[in-house]
């Protein structure tokens, strides 16, 4: 039960809060941590299509492995990388996929893969591929599992927020009239429900970062798997004169 003072105290204060809250409210809209051409993606989209990885990431592994490989595929291949805006991410990729990134990115073993990859198609997706296909498999067995669940609980409450914020307009345009009391009904909920959110959302928040913390190893190995198949991959090519 929600025990914290309420912001408002009539109808009226309750409809500019709530203006406010929607003024402010950022709907996340990608599962993406990296700005990407159209090009890089295409390019990206016809290396994975038949790679046996590509469509099997499931809901209870806490990074995203598949989106994870995009992305480092889009590091590595890219001359200029370039960050979205975080509040557009995600949710579960801004919390479990970004400090994984954020941890290749910044070590030396990154700088070396950079130099062989970069507008190279081949060795940039064997790297991504690798790296992800490494590190998705070591966690498969990962004694601690962090409260992914919470991810699932908090798109619930979400569509009973847009549920209930969409009987308010209804009100408030007169399709469907609520009497006063019944109105700051609705915005209590509407309160009650932003409150669990960000409870939820400051707890898993907590735990993700000691997950991250507890997988330190698991990505140093894929860092080196993604590193062996980046240099294969080149002396391969060098060998036949050819990425093509």
């Amino acid at each position: 039960m929600n025990h914290r003072k309420l912001p408002f105290h009539d109808p009226k204060s309750a409809d500019d809060w709530l203006s406010n809250v929607l003024l402010n409210r950022q709907a996340a809209t990608s599962d993406r941590l990296l700005e990407t051409t159209r090009l890089t993606d295409m390019i990206y989209t016809g290396c994975s299509f038949e790679d046996v990885y590509y469509g099997t990431q499931r809901k209870e592994h806490p990074v995203n492995a598949e989106t994870l490989a995009a992305d480092v595929f889009a590091a590595l291949f890219s001359p200029v990388l370039r960050r979205k805006d975080t509040d557009n991410v995600n949710l579960r990729e801004r919390l479990f996929n970004k400090p994984v990134l954020d941890r290749l990115l910044s070590d030396d073993r990154f700088d070396r893969m950079k130099g062989l990859c970069e507008n190279k198609e081949l060795p940039s997706y064997a790297a991504a591929a690798s790296f992800a296909h490494n590190l998705n498999s070591s966690l498969e067995n990962k004694p601690y599992t962090p409260k992914v669940y919470y991810l699932q609980v908090i798109d619930m409450l979400s569509d009973q927020l847009n549920q209930t914020l969409d009987t308010i307009k209804k009100a408030k345009d007169g399709t469907t009239p609520l009497s006063a009391e019944k109105q700051m009904a609705q915005y209590k909920r509407v309160y009650a429900k932003l409150s669990q959110i960000e409870d939820l959302k400051k707890k898993l928040t907590v735990d993700a970062l000691c997950f991250v913390q507890s997988i330190g190893e698991e990505i140093s190995a894929a860092m080196d798997a993604a590193d062996d198949a980046a240099a294969e991959v080149t002396c391969i090519i060098t060998a036949w004169g050819s990425d093509a």
